[in-house]
This record gives structure tokens, C-alpha cells and sequence, in this order.
């Protein structure tokens, strides 16, 4: 009777891990962190079609180059980025981005405004590029 209550235990506990694990990979995919990792993507494969999936529209050329340029720049000296934080508010979110070398050591700390919109989460590219000229990114 032991083993089969050890059988019936382990198998409960796979399939709840995978049901979490499953949870958390879809979440991953829809919140505003989702945003950013789809813009960091799209420009580190250059698609455009892609990228512009990502952004709130109607964006301005020169900030959306200038995001653009800027994140393929820190990918291109080996920078990863880490969302570190992120501001809530009902419709907006504020993310601290950080880019780093591979041996931690920090290239930039970035900010990026986030806007809900009826098709999900978007890249205010407007607003973002805006605080990175005023100093948001160190």
C-alpha cells in the first residue's frame, strides 16, 4: 500500500509542477515585461515587422531608431538585460532596465514606459526615448 500512496504522491507532484511551470511560461508572454522582451528580440533579429508589434502607436522615426540603436549597441559590446523593477500604475509601467557584460559588470541602467493598450501590453517609444535624453539612462 506504501508504494502505491509513493507513486500516487510523485505522480500529483509532476503534474503540479508542470501545471506551475506551464502557468508562468504563458503569464510570461502577456504582462509588460513581455513588451520589453519582445522589443529587445525583434531588434536583436531584426524584424520589424515584429518590433513594430511591440510598440504603442503612433510613435515618432527618431525615438523608435533611437531605442532601437541603442539596444543593439549594448547587445553588440556582449550587454544582457535584466528588467530589475518595475512601477505600477492601473494603465503604465515604469521598467528599470539594466544591460550588463557577461561578467556583470553594469554597461547602463535604462528606464522604459510601458502603456496598456486593448491589444496588450506596448513600448511607449515616445515617452521612453524622452527620459533616456533627460538622464534616465546612466
Amino acid at each position: 500500500m506504501g508504494t502505491k500512496q509513493s507513486a500516487t504522491n510523485l505522480l500529483a507532484a509532476a503534474v503540479l509542477t508542470v501545471l506551475t511551470l506551464s502557468v508562468f511560461s504563458v503569464l510570461r508572454e502577456f504582462g509588460p515585461e513581455s513588451a520589453v522582451r519582445k522589443f529587445h528580440r525583434a531588434v536583436l533579429s531584426n524584424n520589424r515587422d515584429e518590433l513594430l508589434l511591440t510598440i504603442q502607436q503612433p510613435a515618432s522615426q527618431s525615438a523608435f531608431s533611437y531605442l532601437a540603436q541603442n539596444v543593439w549597441n549594448f547587445a553588440k559590446v556582449g550587454g544582457r538585460y535584466q528588467i530589475r523593477s518595475l512601477q505600477r500604475n492601473t494603465n503604465q509601467v515604469v521598467a528599470e532596465v539594466e544591460y550588463s557584460y557577461p561578467n556583470g559588470q553594469l554597461i547602463a541602467s535604462t528606464l522604459w514606459v510601458v502603456n496598456r493598450e486593448k491589444a496588450g501590453w506596448k513600448i511607449n517609444v515616445d515617452a521612453t526615448a524622452q527620459l533616456w535624453r533627460r538622464g534616465a539612462i546612466r
